[in-house]
C-alpha cells in the first residue's frame, strides 16, 4: 500500500493544525507502480503534523513525525526516525529594554527514537535544545553593523557506544555546547527613480544587500 494524507484546519484561540502522512508497505510496490521515474527512485517516506500559534512575536509549535529511508528492496531493510512529542518555543528579535541591543531565542524538547539493521534505541531519546541570541545593530550613514552571540546547548538523554556494528544505545547523558559569533556588514541600499514612465507607470530600480 500507499497512502498519501494531507490536512488543515483552524483550532479554537487561532490554534492552526496541519498533517502530511505518508504510508508505503513496500519499497518494492513503489518501484513497480509508481506513476514516474522521480518517484520511483525516492526511497524516503515523511510524515509530519504540527500544531502552532504565534502571539506577540512568539511562536509555540507542537509536532510529530516520521522519517523512513528504504535501503532496498529487502523487507526489514530501512532505517526509520521518530520525533514524537515535540515541542518548541521561538520568538524573532525584540529589544531588551531600552538598550539597543535585541535578544531572541529557540527552545525546544523532544522525544526521539531511531530503528535500522544493526541498531535500535529501544526508548525514547529525550533531545533538550535552547539557543538564546544577543546582537545589537549599529547604523552609520546608511550602513549597517550587526554583532552577534549565539549560545547553543544540546542536552541528549542516551548516548551512542561504538562496537563492532553501528554501536549501542545506552543510558549516559551527553551535554553538547557551542558559543558562536558573527559579525554582519550591509552597505547602503542604492536607488533611483527614472523621469520616463513605462505604460504610465513611474519606474523605480534599487540596489540592496540580501
Amino acid at each position: 500500500e500507499d497512502i498519501k494524507l494531507k490536512g488543515e484546519a483552524v483550532f479554537p484561540h487561532d490554534f492552526r493544525g496541519v498533517a502530511s502522512l505518508n504510508y508505503l508497505s513496500s519499497f518494492v510496490f513503489r518501484l513497480a507502480f509508481t506513476e514516474n521515474f522521480s518517484q520511483a527512485v525516492n526511497s524516503e517516506v515523511k510524515s509530519v503534523a504540527f500544531l502552532s500559534r504565534t502571539i506577540q512575536g512568539v511562536s509555540l509549535n507542537a509536532f510529530a513525525s516520521r522519517y523512513q529511508n528504504f535501503q532496498s528492496t529487502q523487507p526489514g531493510d530501512l532505517v526509520t526516525i521518530f520525533h514524537a512529542p515535540g515541542f518548541e518555543v521561538s520568538s524573532v528579535d525584540q529589544r531588551l529594554g531600552i538598550t539597543s541591543i535585541y535578544w531572541a531565542f529557540d527552545a525546544s524538547a523532544e522525544g526521539l527514537r531511531r530503528t535500522e539493521p544493526g541498531f535500535d534505541t529501544p526508548n525514547l531519546v529525550g533531545r533538550f535544545d535552547i539557543q538564546p541570541d544577543l546582537s545589537l545593530p549599529l547604523f552609520y550613514r546608511g550602513w549597517t553593523f550587526r554583532p552577534d552571540i549565539t549560545l547553543q546547548d544540546t542536552f541528549y538523554s542516551e548516548t551512542r557506544v561504538p562496537s563492532t556494528a553501528i554501536g549501542v544505545a545506552v543510558q549516559d547523558t551527553v551535554n553538547r555546547r557551542a558559543l558562536t559569533t558573527s559579525f554582519e556588514i550591509r552597505p547602503p541600499t542604492l536607488g533611483k527613480v527614472f523621469d520616463r514612465t513605462l505604460a504610465g507607470r513611474k519606474i523605480k530600480h534599487t540596489v540592496e544587500a540580501k
